[in-house]
């Protein structure tokens, strides 16, 4: 029996590696991709972990992973590395400019920064178009966990604090996976 600390981290790491064993057997991915898998994975793995428990995601992680990104696309060509570039600048922006806009009407942060730095590493490794099947992704399963929590009895208002890298960082694993297919 897991302790039920636990059951969020294993449930995460289990949805991960279960993600890339199907991709694996059903698309029969270059064994490059699945190294750089595995590094991605283990990464947005490690920082879900962290903003879950302490609500922010550290950049001696994400830049790390961002400067990653931006080295294996260009090294491995997936796309034009300018593609790769904007993706990393892409990400950041929005995220910031979302949450200044959030900030103007609400007068306190709506997003953090760490989660910038997040969709900018996610945009380094995917590219600027992957950007918009991020977002989707993180906003859904994001308005899924508001949902759970709001039916289990949990109170959800406007001040409820959510981790969003989670959710950033799922939606990055879906969209690098369902997109290997083109990187070999």
């Amino acid at each position: 029996m897991i302790a039920a600390r636990y059951q969020p981290a294993a449930a995460l790491i289990a949805a991960y590696l279960t993600t890339l064993l199907l991709a694996v057997w059903l698309i029969s991915l270059p064994v490059h991709v699945v190294w750089l898998s595995l590094i991605l994975g283990a990464g947005l793995v490690l920082l879900s972990l962290i903003d879950m428990r302490e609500g922010v995601l550290p950049d001696w992680l994400t830049l790390p992973l961002l400067a990653a990104g931006l080295f294996v696309s260009w090294w491995f060509a997936f796309g034009p590395p300018l593609w790769h570039v904007l993706g990393a600048i892409g990400g950041g922006v929005t995220i910031v400019a979302i949450n200044l806009g959030y900030r103007k009407v609400r007068k306190v942060d709506g997003i953090g920064y760490g989660d910038a730095k997040l969709l900018a590493a996610s945009g380094a490794w995917l590219g600027l178009l992957a950007l918009p099947t991020v977002l989707l992704w993180a906003c859904a399963t994001g308005l899924f966990q508001v949902l759970l929590m709001a039916r289990t009895g949990t109170e959800v208002s406007g001040r409820t604090a959510l981790a969003f890298g989670p959710h950033l960082a799922f939606g990055t694993w879906l969209t690098w996976l369902f997109g290997a297919v083109g990187l070999d």
